[in-house]
């Protein structure tokens, strides 16, 4: 009998992930749960907003919170099969996320610097996939609309030169390259937008 794949958060599944756009969405989705996770620790959140015991009665308690390292736990048991010549690197990644759940679950707790520094590890951890993607254009825009939260997780340094490895010719080449990607799908309606934007967070 062949076994169902069962995702409560993400869209793909182990065979639709590798297509180009799926696997950078999978990033996407990855830093944004990161920063979101980050985002709850620096207000004090509960912590089932960061993580929250696993559902046991599946499909049953659809409706229950879930916390944003449950679901980067689910996202990154898809990055072996959205990257398969990184599963080195796939399956470290997935290694600290079990490792932090087992922190976060564990009698000691983790004070709001020790939490942070965790998920920074996380992002960090991310980066030979996003310089694999350096050709997506809706993850470029991702990570300058998320500026502003990613120096602040990482260090000031840490975006622009991860962009200036994705880009060969420098970010100045930057506008030019997702306006061009956004008109061959389509959306040239967008790239007046995608300036004002690039203007901005450049």
């Amino acid at each position: 009998m062949q076994q169902v794949e069962i995702s409560l958060h993400s869209p793909f599944t182990s065979k639709t992930v590798s297509e180009s756009q799926n696997r950078s969405l999978l990033l996407q989705f990855l830093l944004a749960e990161i920063l979101s996770a980050v985002g709850a620790i620096n207000r004090d959140e509960p912590q089932e907003k960061i993580f929250s015991e696993p559902v046991l009665l599946f499909p049953f308690a659809w409706s229950r919170s879930i916390g944003s390292l449950n679901k980067i736990e689910e996202h990154a048991k898809l990055l072996s099969f959205a990257f398969p010549k990184q599963e080195e690197n796939a399956l470290s990644f997935i290694h600290s996320v079990l490792q932090l759940e087992e922190k976060i679950s564990g009698e000691d707790l983790l004070t709001k610097e020790e939490m942070t520094n965790e998920f920074r590890k996380l992002y960090i951890q991310l980066d030979p996939f996003l310089l694999s993607c350096c050709k997506s254009e809706t993850l470029l825009l991702f990570l300058l609309l998320n500026r502003e939260k990613i120096d602040a997780l990482a260090s000031p340094e840490n975006l622009s030169s991860l962009i200036a490895r994705m880009l060969p010719k420098g970010i100045e080449s930057l506008a030019t390259i997702i306006c061009r990607e956004y008109k061959n799908r389509g959306f040239t309606a967008l790239c007046e937008e995608i300036d004002e934007i690039l203007g901005e967070h450049v």
